[in-house]
């Protein structure tokens, strides 16, 4: 029986490449808002289109519109469109940085928007590797290929983890971009044994929505829990805080192998 290698990445957006993602539309940057002077009394007795350009150009505080709200209401005769649309003003910034979010999201999980801040293993060994820069990521970019290629090609080890097909995507694409050279041509093929992803290995396709690996551990009684989630990945490399991308590294490994462990019999060959 093939070897198995559970390898997996943590992405964060490729900054550095931003000005070249001209197919990804950029979410507006609301400027910051700041207390207003004028009283609200003297702002409620304008028209609803007034007060709208009012706020629009002066972008007051939360506390000032939830007090022109407050003056609205208590009126012998509220508008209800001026309340609604006071809720709308103030909706727009957990809006926006939902689309923000999103829009980080998107550039983490696309191979030609992202980079890998690091790679874990479990073979023989367990293995982290951090890239807090370029240069060590295409040393980390390296060492996978030289791993994944070691010996004999009949003793290449079989790629096993969640949605596995991306993150062997992800550094081809990133070994392209780095000037790193591969050396294999991996088969995604599900029954090809070069890539067995666990996610299609349950579901026969893409797994359920919100079917994640953490998910699907917890499901299945997977004794650990983590820290930090893929989503703070970015927050902690910000902050140069490696342990902690280590640590959510290897965790994610360990509950790959975990739970192939548990399929094993039932949605694949016994490991034995």
């Amino acid at each position: 029986m093939k070897p198995f290698l559970y390898p997996d990445i943590e992405t964060i957006p490729d900054y550095s490449r931003i000005g070249k993602f001209t197919k990804l539309k950029t979410p507006e940057k609301l400027s910051p808002r700041s207390p207003c002077k004028v009283p609200v009394g003297e702002i409620a007795t304008a028209s609803v289109d007034g007060i709208v350009r009012f706020l629009e150009a002066s972008n007051p505080c939360h506390e000032w519109v939830e007090a022109l709200r407050t003056h609205e209401a208590i009126s012998p005769k509220p508008r209800v469109s001026l309340l609604e649309k006071l809720d709308k003003f103030d909706k727009r910034e957990a809006d926006n940085a939902a689309e923000w979010g999103q829009w980080r999201k998107t550039l983490a999980t696309t191979p030609e928007y992202n980079r890998i801040v690091s790679l874990a293993y479990i073979g023989e060994t367990e293995l982290c590797e951090v890239a807090p820069n370029e240069a060590a990521e295409k040393l980390l970019l390296q060492q996978f290929w030289w791993r994944v290629s070691a010996g004999r090609q009949e003793d290449w080890p079989t790629i096993v983890g969640m949605n596995s097909a991306f993150d062997i995507r992800t550094i081809c694409v990133r070994s392209a971009l780095l000037g790193v050279k591969s050396t294999r041509v991996f088969d995604f093929t599900p029954w090809k044994g070069d890539v067995l992803d666990l996610g299609y290995m349950r579901f026969g396709g893409r797994p359920e929505s919100g079917f994640s690996l953490d998910y699907l551990c917890d499901l299945m009684g997977y004794p650990e829990t983590d820290d930090i989630d893929g989503s703070q990945i970015e927050d902690a490399f910000n902050r140069g805080d490696w342990a902690a991308i280590e640590k959510h590294n290897l965790e994610d490994v360990r509950r790959a192998k975990w739970l192939h462990e548990r399929y094993a019999g039932f949605f694949c060959a016994t490991l034995s």
